[in-house]
């Protein structure tokens, strides 16, 4: 059972809810202790807090745990005096929110927004349990996600693509789970030029921008690619070079020679298949052609 913090909840004792069994007493336990004893017709207030609701609640042997705190956190059954028999046990989880304080506000990169680059605002962290849901206000609206500018990432941030003058206002982070929900906001001013802002920043968050873009993941494949193929040509145009002005080059390049399907494709020898194969024997009408030529 998830209970929020500071709320009211109320146990049932089930082997003393009916009516032939009211009059039966049963003992409450907490976590393997016993914490209070119980009728069919009586309840009973966990270490007597003192609590206020608007309808009254019925004798019939429940255990009310008013201001429920992350003490309260633990199993819960109730078993009867005379022949001992159970209820179902009952496990406590507190739900908590703690609200954020007003000095904490929502982290922005870059700190100043750039025009046409793109703006990350993530949510501060929170205490809470469970873990809280992340919703996002544009000038107290809810935003339109309907296009691609803005995306809402997978950690709860806001990506902002193309900064714009239109884009300048307050954002408000609302994080929300059953124990309630807290927020915080930010203002965005208008977007400068990055021709008016520091070299060494501009540089390095244009490159941080860069680097999340598969493209130049692709174009640096292609170019060290390319730069292996020239290569490979460089040392067989060198090869190839040298062999017209040596017989000897080097040990690689007679091993190359010994086998030419190592060899960079220069200098292959290709010979033309022959007309006639003469089996190893030959006839009689063989040798004399064979005599016969000059």
């Amino acid at each position: 059972m998830l209970v929020p913090r500071l709320s009211t909840t109320v146990l049932t004792c089930d082997p003393v809810f009916s009516h032939s069994a009211s009059e039966q007493l049963a003992y409450w336990f907490k976590n393997g202790k016993q914490i209070a004893t119980v009728s069919g017709q009586t309840n009973v207030v966990l270490e007597g807090r003192k609590f206020a609701i608007d309808q009254p609640i019925p004798e019939l042997g429940f255990l009310i745990i008013p201001q429920v705190s992350n003490g309260d956190e633990g199993e819960y059954w109730c078993q009867r005096a005379d022949n001992s028999q159970l209820s179902e046990i009952t496990k406590i989880r507190v739900a908590y929110l703690d609200p954020l304080p007003a000095n904490i506000l929502p982290q922005v990169k870059p700190h100043q927004p750039i025009r046409d680059f793109s703006v990350w605002i993530s949510c501060p962290a929170v205490d809470a349990f469970p873990k809280p849901a992340i919703s996002w206000l544009f000038n107290e609206e809810p935003i339109d996600f309907s296009g691609s500018r803005i995306e809402v990432l997978s950690n709860g941030s806001l990506l902002i693509r193309r900064y714009s003058s239109s884009s300048s206002g307050f954002y408000e982070c609302v994080q929300t789970n059953l124990a309630g929900r807290t927020k915080t906001k930010i203002f965005l001013g208008v977007p400068i030029d990055s021709i008016t802002i520091d070299e060494d920043s501009s540089f390095s968050y244009m490159c941080s921008t860069y680097f999340r873009n598969g493209v130049l993941w692709f174009l640096i494949g292609c170019l060290f690619t390319s730069a292996i193929v020239l290569l490979y040509l460089i040392f067989g145009l060198i090869c190839y070079r040298y062999t017209r002005t040596r017989s000897n080059f080097s040990l690689m390049y007679r091993l190359l020679r010994t086998d030419p399907s190592l060899a960079p494709g220069f200098r292959k020898v290709v010979a033309p298949l022959p007309e006639y194969v003469l089996s190893r024997q030959p006839s009689a009408a063989n040798n004399h052609l064979l005599q016969s030529v000059p």
